[in-house]
């Protein structure tokens, strides 16, 4: 795992490592992909443990989504412990965060409408 102030890499993959006074942990995001994925830890060790097992787990769950030409985009800014609930659940489900948040999506408004 290669590392350069804020930014470590793994497997190919960037990942800019951020302090979170609010959350009092280490927070990171895989950087250049078209998904949000995020995770955390309460130490260098842990932060580099979650960061590799985030990318071994995008590796192998992500679907390349935007060869459907029927996929529009949307960003959205999620409170940090928002996200890290949204991505603990995620991963538990087996799931991209992007998946995860459109199935879920599609639940809700499904038993609105």
């Amino acid at each position: 795992m290669q590392e350069k102030n804020n930014i470590i890499s793994y497997k190919g993959y960037s990942a800019e490592i951020q302090f979170s006074s609010e959350d009092e942990c280490l927070i990171g995001h895989i950087l250049n992909i078209n998904d949000i994925v995020g995770f955390h830890g309460n130490s260098v060790d842990e932060i580099k443990n979650a960061f590799a097992e985030a990318v071994d787990f995008y590796i192998k769950t992500n679907i390349d989504e935007n060869a459907d030409e029927n996929i529009d985009e949307i960003t959205l800014n999620i409170p940090k412990e928002l996200h890290k609930k949204l991505f603990l659940q995620a991963k538990t489900c087996g799931e991209t965060l992007d998946k995860f948040i459109l199935n879920t999506l599609n639940k809700y408004v499904t038993t609105m409408y």
